[in-house]
């Protein structure tokens, strides 16, 4: 948008990571107003301009912060305080008042108040930025990894990236590298000599099939583990957990992160804890301060390299989900300056672009419109084309109400490789079920993509190490059912027992 030539290069998907594994909770700035100012505000601003700019990511439920009995109550005074402070719109509420937003609080519910919080679709915001940026001459590719750096006299002279289609390898003679890679940052700046100081921290999160709130729900304490309840879509999300890790192979939920959760969250909401677990998930935090957990702050930091001995290298780690523009309009200030690029930002005002069928909808049934302006903000047009004509199309998951032309959308783009790339962009698998209906429509969709049991196998492993921290009661019988139906694919291949 400023007139610079600009490749993304993707090791997976997107939002394979950490950018698809948070709650989705767009925050008001309320959690880091006492403890984490300078994040607080900075999410004020920001939650502000995405709901402007991202119209089809956020569903506007606002939220609040409530306290138990054997909370602290002269935290309230405190939390009230900060709020002020930092330029937070926090209204105090009486328990009578919190109940009728949410008539399932707990009866130990104090008081609290209520927050301007929001839920974001991280899927949906993605796409969407990667459709607006090709829209405005980006090259995106996905499913590319980097694999080296030519570096020669403190100057990035080439990237090199394996295609994981074909394993083919490509090119890339850059101006300016930026080292955006989450927790992977320290591994990326180490191939061509740069040091990152940044710690790990790995957050779980459990999600419960149905919704028993309707807007956001918080504890009203500093904070802490099992402290966030966010509605999404079909389902609730309840986190989080902190934890420090050294590497990927600790980044995983516990059953102990899981009980924790559902101990603490329940006591907001008690009904929480007959509600059914269908997954547990979670993703590694790259905080850019030096201390880790709770103490970190979520603030965000960028580094030029060229002090390091490389020129054209920036980093930019830390930060939230709720900042991300924020952080890519600093990133982007500081590349253009060394390119000596004198356009201003524009990505505060203009509003992203999608693809939207605003006349009535004749070709699906209420339900359908419904659900698919759920998922994508709108119904699009653009996949209107392919509903068989005369027809309200066939439906391929019933939990999420996913129709077949919607899979066969985005299974037609060159993005979409694997049934988990297919998820992502539909939803199609991420219900109570977790796919076992219909992965088989999204491996028929994906079809031309070559080995279909191969595409199964990887997608029910993915799935299953989702579920496994959650299994019990009715998600243990859905899982011996899933797995007698899925006997064959359970295993990888090499002959690992079944």
């Amino acid at each position: 948008m400023r007139g610079v030539d600009v490749m993304l290069l993707e090791k997976g998907d997107f939002c394979s990571g950490s950018s698809g594994g948070n709650h989705g909770l767009l925050h008001s700035g309320a959690r880091y107003a006492v403890k984490d100012p300078e994040s607080a505000k900075e999410c004020v601003s920001e939650s502000r301009i995405l709901k402007g700019i991202a119209w089809n990511c956020i569903e506007d439920t606002g939220g609040m912060f409530v306290s138990v009995g054997k909370d602290d109550p002269g935290f309230a005074d405190v939390f009230h305080d900060a709020c002020k402070a930092t330029g937070v719109r926090a209204a105090r509420s009486t328990a009578k008042e919190l109940h009728q937003v949410e008539r399932n609080l707990s009866d130990d519910v104090a008081d609290g108040f209520l927050v301007d919080d929001a839920v974001i679709d991280p899927f949906r915001l993605v796409l969407t930025n990667i459709e607006d940026a090709r829209r405005h001459g980006a090259t995106v590719r996905n499913h590319c990894e980097v694999v080296s750096f030519e570096r020669s006299d403190g100057h990035i002279g080439e990237v090199k990236f394996k295609d994981q289609r074909n394993g083919s390898v490509g090119s890339v003679v850059p101006e300016v590298v930026v080292n955006a890679a989450g927790s992977s940052s320290g591994s990326i700046a180490s191939m061509v000599g740069g040091n990152l100081a940044m710690t790990r921290d790995y957050g779980t999160l459990v999600v419960f099939s149905g919704k028993l709130v309707s807007g956001t729900v918080n504890r009203l304490r500093p904070p802490s583990d099992g402290d966030i309840i966010v509605p999404s879509h079909t389902s609730m999300i309840a986190g989080t957990t902190s934890r420090s890790i050294s590497g990927p192979s600790d980044a995983r939920p516990t059953i102990e992160d899981k009980e924790l959760i559902i101990k603490e969250v329940s006591e907001m909401v008690p009904a929480l804890r007959g509600a059914r677990a269908i997954r547990a998930y979670g993703a590694s935090r790259p905080l850019a301060s030096g201390s880790s957990g709770r103490g970190a702050s979520r603030t965000f930091k960028l580094i030029d390299h060229e002090e390091g001995g490389v020129d054209n290298l920036i980093s930019i780690i830390g930060g939230k989900l709720t900042t991300y523009r924020m952080m890519a309009e600093r990133t982007s200030d500081a590349v253009c300056a060394k390119l000596g690029v004198r356009a201003n930002c524009t990505t505060g005002e203009e509003v992203m672009e999608a693809s939207r069928l605003d006349e009535a909808v004749t070709l699906v049934s209420a339900s359908q419109s419904e659900s698919m302006r759920r998922r994508y903000g709108h119904v699009p047009s653009e996949m209107m084309n392919v509903v068989p004509v005369g027809s309200m199309g066939v439906q391929s998951c019933s939990c999420e109400n996913v129709m077949r032309f919607e899979l066969e959308h985005y299974a037609s783009s060159e993005d979409v490789i694997t049934i988990a790339d297919l998820m992502r962009r539909t939803r199609a698998g991420m219900g109570y079920c977790q796919g076992t209906g219909c992965m088989w429509e999204m491996a028929s969709a994906l079809s031309d993509e070559g080995d279909i049991d191969l595409l199964i196998r990887d997608f029910v492993r993915e799935r299953r190490e989702g579920s496994s921290t959650v299994i019990e009661g009715d998600q243990l019988r859905q899982e011996m059912f899933r797995s007698h139906l899925l006997w064959p694919f359970q295993a990888a291949r090499g002959g690992e027992e079944r």
